[in-house]
C-alpha cells in the first residue's frame, strides 16, 4: 500500500481525486478512513475522514393530559410535605438524644428510625448539618437564588389562589378558572413587581398549592352550605339570634 508524503497530504486537489477514485472502486461508497503513515498524523488531522459519530439516543418526551399533570403536582406537594415533616422529626430526635440522661443516637441510627416510622429517608449529612447550624425541628431550606417574594408572601398568594379556585368551582364559575384569567389576576396583585414573570409564578403557585383547576366534581357538603347561605336564610338566623339574646338578658335595645 502506498504511503503519502507530507507535500501530497497537504495537496487538497490530490486528496479529492484519491477520494473519488476510492469511492468509484468501492462501488460508490466513500471510504471511512484513509491510511497514512503514523509519523504524519499531525499533518492530516484536518483532512482524514472519520466515521460518522452516532447521535445520542434522546428520551421520548411524554405529554401528560391535564388531569394527569395535575395529579403529578398534587403528588409532588404531598411528597414535599412528607419530606419536611421527616426532616423536622429527624433533627428533633437527634437533638433530644444529645440531652443529658438520654440515650445518645448516631445520625445513622436516627436515619433508620425515621425511615422505618415515616417511610421517608433523611440523609445523615442533612441531620448533622441541621444540628450543627441550630436548625432543629425546622423545614429544609429552599434551593436556588432568592426570589422576588418572601416565603410569607408566596404562602399568602398560594392560599388565596387555592381558595379562589375552589370558590369559583363551587359557584359554577369554572370558566373563570383558566390559566389566562388567573395570570391576569396575578398581574394585578404583582403590579409593583415589574420584573415578575406571572406565567412562571402561576405555575409555581399551582405546584405549591396543588389546586386542581380542572376539577369537575365539587364538594357536596360545601356546595350545600353555599346554596343555604341566601339572604333570607341569613337574615332569619340573625333575627332569631337577636331575639334569643334579648330574651336571655345578654343584650338590650337602644332607641
Amino acid at each position: 500500500m502506498r504511503r503519502f508524503q507530507s507535500d501530497e497530504i497537504k495537496n487538497k486537489s490530490l486528496n479529492q481525486r484519491i477520494r473519488r477514485a476510492a469511492a468509484a472502486a468501492r462501488g460508490g461508497q466513500k471510504p471511512s478512513s484513509i491510511v497514512v503513515d503514523p509519523s504524519m498524523m499531525s499533518f492530516v488531522s484536518t483532512v482524514t475522514a472519520t466515521p460518522p459519530l452516532k447521535t445520542k439516543l434522546k428520551a421520548k418526551k411524554v405529554r401528560y393530559s391535564s388531569a394527569a399533570a395535575q395529579q403529578m403536582r398534587k403528588n409532588k406537594v404531598v411528597d414535599k410535605e412528607k419530606k419536611k415533616q421527616a426532616t423536622k422529626y429527624a433533627t428533633q430526635l437527634y437533638a433530644d438524644s444529645k440531652m443529658p440522661g438520654e440515650k445518645n443516637l448516631s445520625a445513622k441510627k436516627v436515619q433508620e428510625i425515621v425511615e422505618k416510622k415515616l417511610g421517608v429517608s433523611v440523609s445523615k449529612r442533612t441531620i448533622n448539618k441541621h444540628f450543627a447550624e441550630g436548625r432543629v425541628g425546622t423545614s429544609p431550606k429552599k434551593t436556588g437564588p432568592e426570589g422576588n417574594f418572601d416565603d410569607e408572601t408566596v404562602l399568602n398568594l398560594s392560599n388565596a389562589m387555592e381558595s379562589y379556585i375552589q370558590i369559583q368551582q363551587l359557584n359554577g364559575g369554572s370558566g373563570d378558572v383558566t390559566y389566562k384569567k388567573l395570570e391576569e389576576l396575578l398581574k394585578q396583585c404583582t403590579a409593583k413587581k415589574k420584573a415578575c414573570d406571572c406565567a412562571w409564578l402561576l405555575r409555581r403557585l399551582l405546584e405549591e398549592s396543588g389546586a386542581d383547576i380542572n376539577a369537575g366534581r365539587s364538594n357536596n357538603a360545601e356546595q350545600r352550605r353555599i346554596m343555604w347561605t341566601t339572604y333570607y336564610n341569613l337574615k332569619s338566623w340573625f333575627d332569631n339570634w337577636e331575639k334569643d339574646l334579648l330574651k336571655l338578658g345578654f343584650s338590650n335595645t337602644t332607641r
